[in-house]
């Protein structure tokens, strides 16, 4: 347990100074800050925030096209194979160039609210 000197009064009135000397700082934009550290207003800066710039993606090429087999369908980009399901034969589907890799291209398939994704060795007729 704390041992505690002070009246019931003093400790108000402590609290009471550290409050407004708490309020006169966060007027002055110091917040934060000790109360031994009192800062003139001249040197305080205002803080610069930097808005990040959001780009979108940039599809190079879109096209609408149904297969007489079925298509794999990943779920996220990282393309795998418990993560996916098959589109059905006859299934119209837009596809949408986003990525190149080497000679694998990958392209996003919409389809109501979601977003899937498939690569273009999954668009080629599988040989039995």
């Amino acid at each position: 347990m704390k041992n505690s000197n002070s009246t019931l009064e003093e400790r108000k009135a402590k609290k009471a100074a550290y409050d407004k000397a708490y309020r006169e700082r966060k007027r002055l934009g110091i917040v934060g800050r000790p109360v031994d550290e009192a800062i003139p207003a001249q040197v305080v800066k205002e803080k610069k925030v930097k808005k990040q710039e959001v780009t979108a993606e940039i599809v190079s090429e879109s096209f609408t096209k149904t297969f007489g087999f079925p298509v794999r369908l990943y779920w996220n980009q990282r393309i795998e194979e418990k993560n996916s399901s098959c589109a059905k034969v006859g299934t119209e589907l837009t596809f949408e160039e986003i990525t190149k890799k080497g000679e694998e291209t990958i392209y996003r398939v919409r389809r109501g609210k979601r977003n899937f994704f498939t690569t273009s060795s999954a668009l080629v007729e599988p040989s039995n």
